[in-house]
């Protein structure tokens, strides 16, 4: 079959029916579409997640945790005094409710001399004629996220709950290492656990060991005698606390996209089946012409090669298309409520090179062209 034979052909059919080729395309690039940003989305969330975690945790060899929310603070001069232990920075975490909204404010408490060894970004930055405000009992830094969720700036008044009690602190700064989104405020520790009342109690203990130190083996020594009640995490335990708990929540929208691809794959079916029985008179044309069954099936698939590579292009830009939209309406969870620490102002989101290529492949290209195998189709080019 000759070359203008070929272009008559495809000519002639996206000209007599322009529509079915539009939704034949339409329908599976949507759906894969879906897919991809959603994959996308998943990864930045996950990704801006991970990344928020570890700038709490900065760069600790381990966290000791108990297996409630907090625990005794006199387990901090424990492992303070262990000779493997080079710096031991004890941290309280809460949520407190912010007066006029809905959404509580994450406040964590530090010890500024420990922290400053291990969690830098924590560290709050004063005015230069209040350089102790970091350790006053009335005052805590704010993320930039914060000041403006907040819309305060230095020196206003924070009004925040705990119980039935009203707290006012006065915001003596910013986090300027705090990541874009991040909705948080530091304070002293002992000024937290006096205003929010929790005297005597901790959240964690960040520990840094002292170089030559086996991890492995301390962290199951530390484990034995700490006892049962006690956790001991890693930063890597940390990744995966959060992959668990939004494990439900990524693969009910995995899902979702795949309804929606098997969707699309189904009427991309039904519309190439239907174009192939209603072109029948021609294909029968074209075999007393001389054209051979072989030469119809290739046609046929080429037709459907064609549509391919132009949503295989489709696909990627549209599914980063949803993918950046989503994200800055709804952020990375979408509203759930999973990474509310995250940005909804993400930066321009990289296409990952596998995901991509898998994308592709399952893009309208391969799916019309398996759709012509089928031996539906097949018999029908044989007659």
């Amino acid at each position: 079959m000759n070359r203008s034979l070929l272009r008559w052909l495809l000519q002639g059919e996206w000209r007599a029916h322009p529509v079915r080729a539009v939704v034949a395309l339409a329908a599976i690039a949507l759906g894969v579409a879906l897919g991809y940003g959603i994959h996308l989305i998943n990864s930045a969330a996950f990704n801006e997640f991970s990344a928020a975690a570890r700038s709490l945790s900065g760069s600790a060899d381990l966290q000791v945790r108990a297996q409630t929310a907090n625990f005794d603070e006199a387990r901090y001069p424990q492992l303070a005094l262990l000779a493997q232990v080079a710096v031991a920075s004890p941290v309280l975490e809460f949520d407190v409710p912010v007066e006029g909204q809905r959404s509580n404010l994450k406040i964590v408490g530090i010890d500024s001399f420990q922290a400053a060894a291990i969690s830098p970004d924590l560290l709050g930055v004063p005015d230069a004629d209040r350089p102790f405000d970091g350790l006053m009992a009335d005052s805590l830094f704010l993320s930039p996220a914060a000041l403006q969720w907040l819309q305060l700036k230095n020196g206003d008044t924070l009004h925040l709950r705990s119980g039935t009690q009203a707290v006012k602190l006065r915001v003596a700064g910013t986090l300027l290492r705090a990541r874009a989104g991040q909705r948080l405020a530091v304070m002293d520790i002992a000024s937290a656990q006096w205003r929010f009342g929790k005297l005597g109690l901790l959240s964690r203990i960040d520990i840094k060991l002292v170089d030559g130190v086996n991890r492995s083996v301390f962290r199951q020594a530390l484990a034995q005698q700490l006892g049962s009640g006690m956790i001991i995490t890693e930063a890597a335990d940390q990744e995966q606390r959060t992959a668990n708990m939004s494990r439900a929540y990524r693969v009910n929208l995995n899902v979702l996209a795949m309804v929606a691809l098997f969707t699309g794959a189904f009427l991309v079916f039904s519309t190439q089946a239907l174009s192939v029985l209603r072109r029948r008179p021609q294909f029968a044309l074209l075999r007393v012409l001389g054209v051979t069954r072989r030469q119809l099936l290739w046609q046929v698939m080429l037709e459907g090669t064609l549509l391919g590579v132009v949503g295989s292009l489709a696909v990627l830009a549209l599914g980063t298309l949803l993918a950046s939209a989503a994200l800055s309406a709804f952020g990375g969870d979408l509203g759930g409520g999973y990474f509310r620490v995250c940005s909804r102002r993400y930066r321009l989101i990289r296409w990952p090179r596998w995901p991509s290529l898998v994308a592709a492949v399952r893009s309208p290209c391969w799916a019309v062209c398996r759709q012509h195998l089928k031996p539906r189709m097949r018999k029908s080019l044989q007659h």
